[in-house]
């Protein structure tokens, strides 16, 4: 799995997670576990961007109930290793289409894409806000 971290709405750093694919599911997930602790604690990580694979339309997305479990299973790794204080799920259909033209398709670059749009929208809403109203001093 691919990761990025953002700062204030700027990348700091990204990477992959190096999984061996020869160990057994538990080790693997093990490793994932390990990484995102290390990684939410070296960031201070406060929100936890994730991919929200849907289980419902498998063949829609390109992919079988084995490739969709396991994908479940390494965000459970996640979720329970990440010492961030909020986590947002976003789903593949809909980060890609707001993906920029400069998007390219990779496992850090999915991570980085997706980091950079929830910075967007979040700057979005915040610009949005409505103003508080202050009362004139006499």
């Amino acid at each position: 799995p691919g990761w990025a971290h953002y700062q204030a709405g700027v990348l700091v750093n990204s990477g992959v997670i190096k999984v061996d694919i020869t160990q057994d599911l538990y080790h693997r997930l093990q490793v994932i576990a390990d990484e995102v602790k290390r990684l939410s604690f070296d960031c201070n990580a406060s929100v936890l961007v994730y991919e929200d694979i849907p289980t419902g339309k498998f063949g829609k997305f390109g992919m079988n109930k084995t490739s969709v479990a396991s994908l479940q299973r390494a965000l459970g790794a996640t979720m329970g290793a990440s010492m961030a204080d909020h986590s947002i799920g976003i789903r593949p259909n809909v980060w890609k289409k707001l993906a920029r033209p400069s998007y390219k398709k990779g496992d850090e670059r999915d991570a980085i894409e997706m980091g950079y749009i929830i910075c967007k929208v979040a700057r979005e809403i915040l610009d949005d806000k409505p103003k508080k109203k202050t009362k004139a001093k006499a």
